[in-house]
């Protein structure tokens, strides 16, 4: 759902990168979730500035139909995900390696089906936060200051 909606707010809308998505990364004891954007280097304080204001919208501007979108959207990226043996093989592997136990596709699909928009958004608050955000900038990008302000973080 946040990719969907980072790129429609900064991509299309604003036209701030050429490239953005977000994907998770499932650990153990831990996970990431990361934000990609492909920005010129005279735009990245704008777009971080963007990222953050539709990270803050999605928390709290979320409907009933988004979140259907978003289920219908997950549900079918997994069943397409399924049709590869190796993506097969990795889902059964990361089942039982990160909770020691594998769902069928028909229970997860009916985990996601559950999920309510209060659900949503109590998750959203707990992951989509404002502190301990880490930002990595890679290329021709000069100064490091206004980036640290914009994430709150002292020099």
């Amino acid at each position: 759902m946040l990719s969907c909606c980072l790129s429609t707010e900064i991509r299309e809308r604003r036209g701030l990168a050429y490239d953005i998505h977000s994907y998770t990364e499932h650990f153990l004891d831990s996970g990431t979730y990361t934000i990609y954007a492909g920005v010129a280097p005279d735009k990245v304080e704008v777009a971080v500035a963007a990222i953050l204001e539709v990270i803050s919208e999605i928390k709290t501007e979320m409907t009933a139909g988004e979140l259907t979108r978003a289920k219908e959207l997950s549900k079918g990226r997994l069943y397409l995900r399924l049709e590869d043996s190796r993506n097969v093989a990795l889902w059964y592997g990361g089942q039982e390696i990160l909770n020691n136990q594998i769902l069928s596709m028909d229970d997860v699909v009916a985990i996601i089906d559950d999920i309510t928009l209060d659900n949503m958004k109590e998750v959203a608050d707990q992951v989509l936060t404002e502190h301990g955000l880490n930002l990595a900038v890679t290329g021709p990008v000069k100064e490091e200051k206004p980036l640290k302000e914009l994430l709150g973080i002292q020099s």
